[in-house]
């Protein structure tokens, strides 16, 4: 009888050392994550102590936290961001839309935030915008590596003269340079500090979800289950409207 216990506990011991080891070679020990800095309300630089805030990052600290690691956030170009997720450098996008390609390449968790995306033009030079119909044979910029959503990406592949260019700012100065006719950008530019120059014209290029997208090759790949339920649990609880809930009527700067 006691030989049997004693067989017991050593069986019980080895699996729980198993499953041990396991949790700790899944190298899963920090949480590296990055984002489009400036893309109100998901992450904004905050000027007060050189750090970052808004949805997105706030939500991040909260799965680390969840998961008991550090959270590492990394600064870079958005087609940088994209590349390092596949390859397993970064763990999760906080903040990105969904596509066909994208879908295969990244995990993507429950859709968090609604996104509208409309054209922003000079003041004095506002046009009727009804379609994308309308856009053809005029000059517009969208951000390098970014998505409005397949049904705009199609068309605009098809019959828009779009140049794909790196921040916000550079977008702006073009329109003010007269080198484009208008910039696609999400709504959410409306809360920013832009320029009395430039306004959003009412109709809606695309009312797109926002996710997080986690790597399919990194070392935290084997906690995207458990990071998307938290999200479904934030969703549930309150938490992501309290965390929006801050950001509501906060300029971003």
């Amino acid at each position: 009888m006691k030989l049997r216990s004693l067989i017991k506990c050593f069986l019980i011991y080895s699996f729980l050392s198993i499953n041990l080891v396991a949790a700790q070679s899944s190298g899963c020990n920090q949480l590296t994550v990055s984002g489009s800095v400036g893309w109100y309300p998901l992450i904004m630089k905050s000027y007060y102590d050189n750090g970052y805030r808004g949805v997105g990052y706030d939500l991040a600290v909260e799965i680390a936290r969840e998961l008991k690691v550090p959270l590492l956030f990394k600064v870079l170009p958005w087609k940088r961001i994209l590349r390092q997720l596949e390859l397993g450098r970064l763990d999760i996008i906080l903040g990105i839309y969904k596509t066909k390609p994208r879908s295969i390449k990244y995990l993507y968790s429950p859709a968090l935030i609604n996104n509208e995306v409309k054209v922003f033009v000079l003041k004095e030079k506002t046009f009727a915008l009804n379609s994308y119909e309308n856009l053809i044979g005029m000059r517009g910029d969208m951000p390098n590596g970014g998505s409005f959503g397949d049904k705009f990406d199609d068309f605009s592949n098809q019959h828009l003269q779009l140049s794909k260019i790196e921040g916000k700012e550079e977008k702006i100065k073009r329109l003010l340079r007269g080198v484009s006719d208008y910039f696609d950008a999400m709504q959410f530019l409306d809360k920013e500090r832009l320029t009395q120059k430039i306004v959003a014209l009412p109709f809606i290029i695309a009312s797109t979800p926002v996710y997080f997208a986690m790597s399919r090759n990194s070392a935290c790949t084997v906690q995207a289950q458990k990071v998307f339920a938290l999200l479904n649990r934030f969703k549930k609880d309150g938490t992501l409207a309290e965390i929006i809930k801050r950001y509501d009527f906060v300029n971003p700067n």
